[in-house]
């Protein structure tokens, strides 16, 4: 006779509780009513449920701060209860309205204490100024001094790895600086819609800050040229986005590549992965030879290995076609291919010799889905790249083929609902002859 189990292995715990927390709710409970309820009920089972519960009070990732001073006390009250000893060791990120009426007051009560007990694992911290969001003409909310001391002096804040800051005005650019390189392992920085208070205001003889741990970097082209160009040294940089927040609004006028290249000479000495989103639209007067001279990617970041590039088909060839060929880039990745294919297969046979992947989205018809046959076709228009076996596509349905595909569905299901039915017992209306 198998003898009897008197206690589950706690992974067996985990696992049942893993996933009765995330079944669905009975019609009219929300989930998060249902997960507490369910919460309630598991960790009275005993002991050993208990303690695998505690884990699961709280397994969320992001973490926002209180809005009031309820809530603050609230959080407080829960903190220095001696029934409150879960840490929330899930949680790695913390997010920062700078306007929030309680964010002095919550980082005050955290850098007396608070912050270990709340966040032992905190590895990101997000600043955002929420409400200009979608108001680009509109400037941020200024981060008050006090708010960036707390977050660059305290202990628990310096060793943060990840941030993230859009929306936000600085009270200068050597401000920012000193904000940027109090945190010593800094890896990974996405800036977006930034400003400065006093724009007129330069020191010209400060020299530029060395931030040789960022080793990634999000950023658009204002923020860059504002807050970062010739005041920050990126010379560990290893992984670059660019991405305009403001792109929409650019669209009626061709973009500056020549910044572009200016970005590309400042950051590019170690680069080895690139993203590179060109805005705007075609000016119908373009020179491919100076867009090349411009950007020159090759030269401005000889250690690149992979480029995702994305913008008007006008642009993107000659971005492609630098004076020399690139050393070391092995994987080049765009949202779609341009019309003239064979064009862009001789300039990357030229430019990429060491090509390994070219990554990109086909839109498919819903009358010619043949992946086969679109691959049959690319290789007919592009056969270096066919040869090399580096095509590598992503196959969607089209917008129209989506709605064709959709009103097909439909037209299935009618008549299945009124043509034949699976039910037994039941006769199909269109089915009943006359007479019977």
């Amino acid at each position: 006779m198998t003898p009897r189990i008197r206690y589950l292995p706690f992974d067996v715990i985990d696992h049942v509780l893993w996933f009765l927390l995330r079944s669905d709710p009975p019609p009219g409970i929300s989930r998060r009513k249902w997960r507490i309820q369910q919460l309630d009920v598991l960790s009275l089972i005993s002991r050993d449920w208990m303690l695998v519960s505690r884990g699961h009070f709280w397994d969320a990732f992001q973490f926002n701060t209180p809005n009031n001073f309820q809530e603050l006390e609230e959080l407080q009250h829960l903190c220095s209860s001696p029934f409150c000893t879960f840490p929330l060791s899930n949680l790695r990120e913390v997010a920062f309205d700078v306007q929030a009426f309680m964010l002095e007051s919550f980082l005050e009560w955290c850098s007396a204490g608070g912050t270990a007990k709340l966040f032992p694992r905190l590895e990101r911290i997000t600043l955002d100024g929420a409400t200009v969001r979608f108001k680009p003409h509109v400037l941020g909310p200024t981060i008050s001094t006090r708010i960036a001391q707390i977050l660059s002096r305290h202990p628990h804040f310096q060793v943060i790895a990840r941030i993230h800051m859009s929306n936000i005005t600085f009270p200068s650019a050597q401000f920012f600086s000193e904000f940027i390189s109090s945190f010593s392992v800094l890896e990974w920085l996405d800036c977006s819609q930034l400003t400065i208070q006093n724009p007129e205001y330069y020191d010209e003889l400060s020299l530029p800050i060395v931030a040789l741990q960022i080793q990634t970097l999000r950023i658009d082209s204002h923020t860059f040229f504002e807050m970062f160009y010739q005041r920050i040294e990126l010379d560990g940089l290893r992984d670059l986005t660019f991405e305009d927040w403001n792109r929409e609004h650019l669209a009626h006028r061709p973009f500056n590549l020549k910044r572009i290249g200016e970005m590309l000479a400042y950051t590019g000495v170690h680069l080895e992965r690139l993203r590179l989103e060109v805005s705007g639209q075609s000016s119908g007067r373009h020179n491919p030879s100076l867009i090349s001279d411009s950007v020159d990617i090759s030269n401005k970041a000889p250690k690149l290995k992979s480029l995702y590039l994305s913008g008007h088909p006008e642009y993107l060839l000659p971005i492609l076609s630098p004076r020399r060929p690139h050393a070391r880039l092995s994987s080049v990745k765009m949202p779609s291919l341009p019309s003239n294919k064979s064009t862009l297969d001789t300039i990357l046979s030229q430019s990429v010799p060491h090509l390994e992947e070219l990554s990109f989205v086909f839109e498919l018809p819903l009358s010619d889905s043949s992946e086969v046959k679109v691959m049959a076709e690319l290789a007919q228009k592009m056969p270096w790249c066919s040869q090399r076996g580096c095509l590598f596509p992503t196959f969607n349905l089209s917008e129209s083929a989506k709605g064709e595909k959709y009103q097909a569905m439909r037209l299935r299901k009618r008549k299945w609902r009124w043509g034949t039915s699976p039910v037994a017992g039941i006769v199909p209306q269109n089915s009943i002859k006359e007479g019977e």
